[in-house]
């Protein structure tokens, strides 16, 4: 047990000085595991398409700046069709100081905005709608208040070019998205166990409840860090090292499960790297797949 740790704690601590050097430089997804974004859901829309964007308190977040119509190295390229709405979107100017950072969707009917990746913090929703030519605006500021904020919006009850947006979150969604996340991990990690000769039913057992274990772990913590009553944000340089080192202990811990349950002493190394690789290939998969399948992450 004591060697085992050992073994342990050495690869991590080398894998951490890697991690953190990589994290001064850009941001990263750590296994299957969910990531901040904002969701608006609309009601009441017209039959035609609208363009939908969100007006942020400061000028950048993430990729997504503010272009202040002089510096052209900032200024974006409007994806095909949004031409009009964009150039809207860039004449708006928001009573409160709220920014256009050139990103934006367009929607139908039955369809939901979603800002995927580094939204902003605080914000307003503004809606183009093509046909009338003209731009409708949250009547409040608003707030991320978990790692997934959701917000619904009547656009029948705009009054004076204003409409109210509604906090909704909807636990039923996460919960699916947790369990193709879980599908995910298990699918990849037990996949690894049958190249690493882990095929009896036993050590696939106890691969699938570690995994269970920690991904219900790691997911807690994620949502935790999301929240409004926690001072730590996770796309902070704190939030982001604190996210990686539950990372890291969720490799520690199934490292330490494997070398205990899978192995007999003399092939603790063999657990180990096990642990390490099913957790690393899970963190790319995890990068690839929430530009593939984003509502699930």
């Amino acid at each position: 047990m004591k060697n085992t740790l050992s073994r342990t704690i050495i690869y991590l601590t080398v894998m951490m000085c890697m991690a953190l050097n990589m994290l001064t430089t850009r941001t990263v997804y750590a296994d299957t595991g969910p990531h901040s974004k904002v969701v608006v859901y609309f009601y009441g829309l017209p039959e035609e398409e609208i363009y939908v964007t969100l007006l942020s308190s400061t000028n950048s977040t993430g990729p997504y700046v503010f272009w202040d119509g002089k510096k052209d190295d900032t200024k974006k390229e409007p994806p095909s069709g949004q031409d009009m709405a964009w150039e809207q979107f860039y004449g708006y100017r928001d009573k409160d100081g709220f920014m256009f950072l050139q990103y934006a969707q367009a929607v139908r009917e039955g369809q939901a905005f979603e800002w995927n990746y580094r939204p902003p913090e605080k914000f307003k929703v503004l809606v183009y709608l093509p046909e009338a030519d003209r731009l409708m605006v949250s009547d409040d500021v608003l707030e991320r208040y978990a790692l997934h904020s959701v917000f619904k919006v009547d656009l029948s009850q705009e009054v004076d070019g204003k409409f109210v947006s509604k906090q909704e979150y909807r636990m039923s969604e996460e919960i699916a998205a947790f369990l193709i996340r879980l599908l995910i991990t298990l699918s990849i990690e037990i996949a690894l166990a049958w190249a690493f000769n882990y095929r009896k039913k036993i050590q696939l057992v106890i691969i699938t409840l570690s995994n269970v274990f920690t991904q219900i772990l790691l997911n807690l913590y994620v949502f935790s860090m999301g929240a409004q009553l926690r001072p730590l944000r996770f796309e902070e340089s704190f939030g982001l090292r604190s996210y990686l080192l539950i990372e890291l202990a969720v490799v520690a811990i199934e490292a330490v499960i494997y070398s205990l349950a899978l192995e007999k002493r003399k092939n603790v190394d063999k657990a180990i790297c096990y642990a390490i690789i099913a957790n690393t290939v899970s963190f790319f998969a995890g990068i690839g797949l929430s530009r593939i399948i984003p509502f699930t992450f």
